[in-house]
């Protein structure tokens, strides 16, 4: 049986689950865990899928699966399957009330929960059975996985290199950053290589807190501090900061006014500064694929942020 006869007679929406759950788990066992059938099911539907496109779509190795260049293509091509019949599963209710769906989003930037909290409060209020997972996670990593289709939204930090991709972006809030470190530890200098020679803690690459920070140090003509520790974990940061006398960079919002109590509120011993740096990725927002069928659990959430949009600019 060739390709085109499999796909027209046998391949099933089944196929189709199983295939999605792998690239989601990158684990057999855990992929039949989240689907609730066996995993010589999983396996077995597996080795089908291969054999009709006469594929190899994953590397098997002890620790897991890896997946393969054909692999990635079958499994984007297979997730746009997939939202188009929900999306006919879903078209009745778009018109009127969403009684089922799912949207998966990925959350890059913390400093705005608040907002985001009372968006999907609101959303929840709305549309109860709809389903919404949010994992956190690198905003390259995150918008790797929305453009394959992994993820519906996005909500981090828009920088300009967004602005002419195929992405559709909205903006929830302006953020500002501020330097945090010990009430024992010297302000910053105004003096950027003096500055520049403190120990700091500082976001990973690619970042766009760590884009920011980089450019700062292009523009005087020097590198990252010497003594850093490059990580993105709040928690980790700031006890750093307490037991040691190093700089850190955060969101205003997340030291000084919440939404949570403040950073400085619940450790006293931490204390603000000016942020030195030209911060160009300074909007928090919402990131969807435009080249990507949507659900219709999605594109609602997104007309919810356009419509907010649109009243606070009239």
């Amino acid at each position: 049986m060739d390709v085109s006869q499999f796909v027209r007679k046998r391949l099933k929406f089944r196929h189709l689950r199983v295939l999605l759950a792998l690239d989601e788990t990158l684990n057999v066992s855990r992929a039949a865990e989240n689907l609730n059938i066996a995993q010589a099911s999983v396996s077995r539907t597996l080795a089908e899928i291969e054999d009709g496109f006469g594929l190899t779509l994953f590397h098997r190795h002890p620790r897991g699966l890896r997946r393969t260049g054909p692999g990635n293509e079958l499994i984007r091509a297979s997730r746009m399957v997939v939202n188009n019949i929900l999306a006919l599963e879903d078209i009745g209710e778009r018109f009127n009330a969403l009684s089922t769906g799912h949207i998966s989003i990925g959350l890059h930037n913390h400093s705005v929960l608040g907002q985001v909290a009372a968006l999907l409060s609101d959303f929840k209020r709305r549309y109860p059975r709809v389903a919404i997972k949010v994992r956190d996670g690198l905003l390259p990593d995150l918008l790797a996985d929305l453009e394959y289709g992994r993820l519906d939204i996005v909500i981090g930090r828009l920088g300009p290199e967004l602005e002419h991709t195929s992405f559709g972006i909205h903006a929830l809030a302006q953020t500002q950053m501020v330097i945090v470190a010990h009430t024992e530890v010297a302000p910053p200098s105004p003096d950027p290589e003096t500055l520049l020679a403190h120990p700091w803690t500082i976001p990973l690459p690619g970042t766009p807190m760590r884009l920011d920070f980089d450019r700062f140090c292009a523009e005087h003509g020097l590198g990252v501090p010497q003594d850093c520790i490059e990580t993105n974990n709040a928690t980790l940061i700031t006890e750093l900061l307490i037991q040691d006398k190093r700089y850190g960079l955060f969101p205003a919002v997340v030291a000084e006014e919440g939404p949570m109590p403040p950073l400085l509120q619940a450790h006293p011993v931490l204390t603000s500064y000016s942020y030195p740096f030209k911060a160009r990725n300074d909007r928090i927002g919402m990131v969807h694929s435009t080249s990507n069928p949507q659900s219709p659990a999605a594109a609602a959430l997104i007309d919810m942020v356009r419509e907010a949009n649109e009243r606070d600019t009239l």
